[in-house]
């Protein structure tokens, strides 16, 4: 616990025992036609919409989670029938795509499953 004294009188932080979720994944980078455009300075676990010019049609995005021994499945609706195979990687890359409207799905798989 955490003590301060003020002219109040004391206040007292109590740390939670739950730890913070370690497979949480979180946007960090996001590039159009390979201009930034980032959700925040530290990354983002819910990016706001993002829309798109029609000569906007190379997406890049960046993600992670909190462990180095996680691997990544990504799925873009309308695009990917399936989630991709499990993978280290944390990047995704469209490079063409067409008119409409997406939803970029990301997920993270733990040693434990």
């Amino acid at each position: 616990a955490l003590w301060f004294g003020g002219d109040q009188g004391l206040v007292r932080i109590q740390p939670r025992d739950d730890p913070p979720d370690p497979s949480r994944l979180v946007i960090y980078s996001v590039r159009v036609n390979g201009r930034d455009r980032l959700p925040s300075d530290f990354g983002d676990p819910q990016p706001a919409a993002l829309s798109l010019d029609s000569s906007e049609r190379r997406l890049q995005v960046e993600f992670g989670g909190f462990r180095h021994d996680l691997l990544y499945q990504t799925r873009l609706s309308g695009v990917d029938a399936d989630w991709t195979p499990p993978s280290a990687s944390r990047t995704v890359d469209y490079a063409s795509l067409g008119p409409g409207r997406y939803v970029l799905s990301v997920r993270a798989i733990s040693p434990e499953g």
